[in-house]
């Protein structure tokens, strides 16, 4: 590629090249925004293109958070060493000491491409070796300068690799047995993560701890009618199968399992799966059935997939609950994994349902969150009785929201009521606002 001269640098020309940024300690986004803010004071280099950033999984050591990456295109006049060595000094501005391949990083800057150098020395090899196999770099690449992979000799071969496994949209039972078998055949663990669709980034979450906790992926999208009670949202429940199924292309899920009715439940079908216990109070309570519709579809979907491991979100605590004594009362051979709740930048647990929220409500509704932190907090850490706060929390939850509380409960282990403040492990609660019933719950904090 050619460009202008830079007065500094004997002539070169400028050159277009494409510079990897990961990070996955500390405070995220700052880093690359850090990291972006000094590769903009190098001389002789200028910032023209910047992807979206992107969680991706990491690489060659598993045991390890997600990384958040980037991609910024540059125009420079320096020779690539030159560069590198530039860039190898932000790194370690930034704290970054190297050492064992393959650890957590708070940052790591690689060249990609050099304009259409091809070079491979001691120092530095151009394309970067590793490309291929990490194709999400390449599709950042192509999002900020569409066409220039057009040019790379092995840009076929990324296309054909996307084209091996590319995932797999299914509506039958039949069908998603045959494609975990193949995955087993080939040496292959199976994850599975049940959900309703309409995927927010907490649904997103979960299925990225699928993919570190197994090999194969499964999703199942299939709104529920057994876990409705009559009069509920079922009818109007958010629906977008196109946009769930892009979201989860992108996530690099294996397998999209997504139902009608009439394939999960024979038209005079009677057998249910019911647990007593856990399922007695709280939203069980107020929803009579919804639990025992949600016993009865996971115990049908683990038994259509039989997953090694399932993943579900800890925003739905009961849930989670009940589905472990589940697995645990009928023996069945899957590991249930747990992923934290994923909430909006003002606390708000995500959820689908948020969008049942007008304006003025969704500007209140994070009160919810923040009211439970506060009683969670007097009870764990002050040692006050939760006969005490509670009421309190739940009556400054209805003045600042406008919504009713169903119900905001301390509870224990066993999700049974907790008198003593010492007991407590949980708080959840349920607040009708609006629209939307919204529910959350959080740990109170050991005294």
């Amino acid at each position: 590629m050619s460009g202008k001269a830079d007065p500094g640098s004997g002539g070169r020309t400028e050159t277009a090249v494409f510079v990897s940024l990961g990070t996955n300690i500390g405070g995220l986004e700052a880093n690359l925004q850090r990291a972006v803010e000094l590769i903009g004071r190098i001389e002789g280099v200028g910032i023209t293109g910047r992807s979206a950033a992107r969680i991706t999984r990491p690489v060659g050591r598993t045991d390890q958070p997600d990384f958040l990456n980037q991609v910024l295109k540059l125009s420079t006049s320096l020779a690539p060493e030159g560069l590198l060595e530039r860039l190898l000094a932000v790194e370690r501005e930034m704290g970054r000491v190297r050492g064992e391949r393959w650890a957590p990083r708070i940052i790591d800057l690689d060249i990609l491409f050099y304009g259409e150098l091809r070079e491979e020395s001691r120092k530095l090899v151009i394309p970067h070796p590793e490309l291929i196999n990490r194709p999400f770099f390449l599709e950042m690449v192509d999002e900020i300068a569409p066409g220039f992979l057009s040019g790379w000799p092995k840009f076929q071969v990324f296309r054909e690799r996307q084209g091996e496994a590319p995932m797999q949209v299914v509506k039958t039972k039949d069908e998603v047995r045959e494609l975990v078998a193949r995955a087993r055949q080939a040496g292959h663990t199976v994850g599975l993560v049940p959900t309703m669709g309409f995927f927010h980034a907490g649904h997103l979450s979960l299925m990225r701890i699928c993919r570190r906790e197994a090999e194969y992926t499964v999703v199942s999208l299939f709104v529920n009618p057994t876990q409705f009670s009559p009069g509920e949202d079922l009818e109007r429940y958010p629906r977008d199968l196109a946009r769930d199924r892009e979201m989860a292309r992108k996530e690099g899920v294996d397998l999209l399992f997504a139902p009608e009715a009439d394939q999960m439940y024979a038209g005079d079908s009677s057998t249910f799966v019911e647990e007593t216990r856990l399922s007695r109070g709280l939203c069980g309570a107020s929803r009579p059935g919804h639990f025992r519709g949600v016993a009865t579809v996971v115990t049908k979907l683990l038994n259509i997939v039989q997953p090694e491991v399932a993943v579900f979100g800890r925003k739905d605590l009961q849930q989670l609950l009940v589905i472990r004594r589940l697995v645990r009362d009928l023996d069945l051979p899957v590991r249930i994994v747990a992923g934290r709740t994923v909430r909006e930048p003002d606390g708000l647990a995500m959820s689908s349902r948020n969008r049942y929220l007008g304006q003025e409500e969704r500007s209140r509704a994070a009160e919810f969150y923040r009211a439970l932190t506060r009683a969670a907090q007097r009870i764990g850490t002050g040692g006050e009785p939760p006969a005490v706060v509670l009421p309190e929390a739940a009556a400054a939850v209805e003045s600042a929201t406008g919504g009713r509380i169903e119900y905001l409960e301390a509870l224990d282990e066993t999700l049974s009521r907790a008198g003593e403040a010492a007991a407590c492990r949980y708080l959840a609660g349920a607040l009708q606002l609006g629209g939307a019933r919204l529910i959350d719950n959080v740990d109170v904090p050991p005294g």
